[in-house]
């Protein structure tokens, strides 16, 4: 199937199941915005997709909205209503708001990529305009953050491999590798995708394509579990080795 007859489906079904979910909402739907997000609305959609939405209700409405949905609200759950199927998370207009203004990736990335189906009063378009100009100087800090975090965490690595802790030594490794995919985001200038979609999203940027063998490298490095990369002196160990060279690598794109 085409990528356009793909999204055509997709957005169908989110407004079949925001038909579904306005009818259950009664007249709170006439002050609710709905957003189809997820998948779907970011592009890495396939046939096996559900729609998600984001519900964005004034906060009088909030607990009373989520409840007749079977929500907690700020929490994403399972609805089916109507034979159709999908998740929801419903959220207050003020917090959605307040997220948007202390520039939080989750709040940012939802109101780029989301495509809006309701919106009465205007809310889900003021916000995600806003979630479309934050300043490159904002990602040009997140990517330094990133990358102070990553130092950081490899320290920690170093410290786990030389005690011998294969556990925390796996910890660390999967939050440096989310580390580096979100810094590939912020070098592009856009909030990262969410855990399922962040390796794929990365690969789409610029600096995913020139650290991708690197990352393929310390994916076939941990193949020697045992000891995570066939030494405890990090002299001597594979994963270790790879992910200097994937420090090296992010230092060049933040020069």
């Amino acid at each position: 199937m085409m990528a356009s007859a793909l999204e055509e489906v997709h957005l169908r079904a989110g407004e079949s199941l925001w038909s579904a979910v306005a009818e259950r909402l009664g007249e709170r739907a006439g002050r609710a915005a709905a957003l189809l997000v997820g998948s779907a609305a970011a592009g890495f959609a396939d046939g096996h997709s559900r729609p998600d939405l984001l519900l964005v209700l004034p906060a009088e409405d909030l607990d009373a909205g989520a409840a007749a949905l079977g929500l907690t609200p700020g929490e994403w759950g399972r609805l089916r209503l109507r034979e159709v199927g999908g998740k929801a998370c419903a959220v207050s207009a003020d917090s959605l708001e307040s997220a948007v203004a202390a520039l939080a990736d989750d709040a940012l990335f939802l109101l780029r990529s989301g495509r809006i189906l309701s919106d009465p009063a205007g809310v889900a378009a003021r916000l995600a305009e806003r979630a479309r100009l934050v300043p490159p100087e904002t990602w040009e800090a997140k990517a330094e953050a990133a990358y102070r975090a990553f130092r950081q965490r490899k320290a920690s690595l170093a410290w786990a491999m030389r005690r011998g802790q294969p556990y925390v030594c796996l910890d660390n490794i999967t939050r440096l590798v989310a580390l580096s995919l979100r810094l590939c985001y912020y070098l592009a200038g856009k909030p990262p995708a969410n855990a399922k979609w962040l390796f794929q999203g990365a690969m789409r940027t610029a600096t995913g394509r020139r650290i991708r063998p690197i990352l393929l490298d310390l994916f076939g490095a941990l193949g020697e579990v045992a000891v995570l990369g066939g030494s405890y002196s990090l002299r001597h160990n594979a994963v270790y080795a790879v992910l200097t060279r994937l420090q090296r690598a992010l230092e060049e794109e933040l020069r």
